[in-house]
């Protein structure tokens, strides 16, 4: 052993070092060693210095070693990879250097040996080959579809999934960006999504779109989606997400939310008869009045009453009845023929009849087609005095809109009721009956 390994300050600093350091001379005996062969081998270092190699390490990890042993007393450092039995009998994995030592004269006199203790590294490289194993066969047979973008989007990884879902190989899909796939309504809202996984605004998302099928049709998926960043940096490197197929899934919604539109319609209308019933009148009318008033234009509304209809109910019965209402309102429909016009049942046997952008006087005209509209049905009624059906119309115009709907319905109610006191089968206007005083409708004497 040379004079200058056993100077104190080189034995306190090798002795500092958790990696074992010895040296060998060319008998294979050894000259020094560190205090870290000590936790390994069981050995102070005092009692390994002097002891041969294959005593230490017995003769078939010798025999393992002799390549490397003979390379390095020929000159030639060796670093290679080996399994070391501990003292307590476990097996560490381990990095071993071998360095020649030439004496002045460039021969060499021994080689030191530093070996490494690499277990912690190997363990964590077999869970994650484990891991990655594990994703890898999750992502080989699952029935979503895994893959990965990089920053300009480009696809690096598509699992075979993407068979079933979207009838491409995975390598007909590595390379290329999905762009040119998406649906165009929904092209905006995936860049905007992928957008802020890149540039930091969240590390994962979701997002449901249509994908062209390889045979030209669209399918609806829901990709689900993460931020995959750079191990050494930090930063976002790409993407990893995966897609599933919920077009079943969305045909279901899509019929739904038409079921629910037609509910939503269906709740607008009278079942009896197919026009419009009061709750649809009350939302329309305050619609048509603010659009009146914001416009500054007149505003009608026709209340209309089938004459003596409680007798012709007594006399035919009910299914009669109903009978008879579906026939008048189809004569009201027949009657309005714009399409801002709107027809409902207003109550029992009464109907009403919005007319937007109409003066008192062109509503009245209306009014009067229904009337005779249903007097030319020559429905039966031997309660009514001529004997045939009839209806009572009362009018009601609004240019002056100080006041609220509600107004404009009570003059118009006025007017029917003064057409049925009248005799019935006729058409009151409440201009006949009402004056407007400051803005507002009131009763003449």
């Amino acid at each position: 052993m040379p004079h200058h390994l056993d100077n104190s300050v080189v034995t306190t600093i090798t002795d500092a070092i958790p990696g074992l350091i010895a040296y060998w001379d060319r008998d294979l005996c050894c000259r020094f060693a560190n205090k870290a062969h000590a936790a390994w081998f069981g050995q102070s270092p005092e009692a390994i210095v002097g002891q041969s190699m294959r005593s230490l390490l017995g003769d078939r990890r010798v025999a393992f070693n002799e390549p490397y042993i003979r390379e390095a007393l020929a000159g030639k450092a060796q670093n290679f990879q080996s399994e070391l039995t501990r003292a307590d009998g476990t097996i560490g994995h381990t990095w071993i250097n071998y360095i020649p030592h030439f004496d002045e004269n460039g021969e060499v006199r021994g080689f030191f040996v530093l070996v490494n203790d690499v277990t912690p590294l190997r363990e964590a490289e077999r869970r994650v080959q484990e891991s990655e194993a594990r994703y890898r066969l999750l992502a080989e047979n699952g029935t979503d579809m895994v893959f990965e973008l990089d920053l300009g989007l480009v696809r690096r990884y598509v699992s075979p999934a993407c068979r079933e879902i979207l009838g491409y190989e995975p390598d007909e899909l590595l390379g290329v960006t999905p762009k040119d796939q998406i649906h165009p309504e929904d092209e905006e809202r995936v860049a905007r999504t992928f957008q802020g996984l890149l540039n930091g605004s969240s590390s994962q998302d979701s997002i449901v779109n249509r994908i062209r099928h390889r045979d030209g049709r669209w399918v609806w998926v829901e990709a689900t989606l993460r931020t995959l960043r750079s191990a050494t940096s930090g930063l976002p490197s790409g993407i990893i997400g995966s897609l599933r197929d919920i077009s079943a899934r969305k045909a279901v919604e899509l019929e739904l939310e038409e079921a629910n539109r037609r509910l939503e319609a269906l709740a607008g209308l009278d079942g009896l008869t197919g026009l419009a019933n009061r709750r649809t009148f009350d939302e329309v009318l305050e619609r048509e009045y603010r659009r009146a008033r914001r416009d500054r234009r007149t505003l009608s509304v026709i209340m209309i009453d089938v004459d003596h209809f409680k007798a012709f109910n007594d006399h035919y019965g009910h299914p009669e009845g109903d009978h008879c209402l579906r026939l008048v309102s189809e004569a009201i429909r027949t009657s309005i023929r714009r399409p801002g016009d709107m027809a409902t049942r207003y109550g029992g046997e009464e109907f009403a009849v919005i007319l937007p952008n109409t003066s008192e006087s062109a509503a009245a005209d209306i009014a009067d087609q229904i009337r005779e509209a249903v007097l030319q049905l020559a429905l039966p009624h031997e309660g009514a005095p001529g004997r045939r059906l009839t209806v009572s119309c009362g009018v009601a115009a609004a240019d002056n809109f100080d006041g609220e709907p509600a107004v404009l319905i009570k003059h118009a109610d006025r007017s029917l009721y003064r057409a049925k006191e009248d005799g019935r089968n006729s058409v009151v206007r409440a201009s006949k009956l009402l004056t407007v005083v400051a803005g507002k409708f009131s009763a003449t004497a």
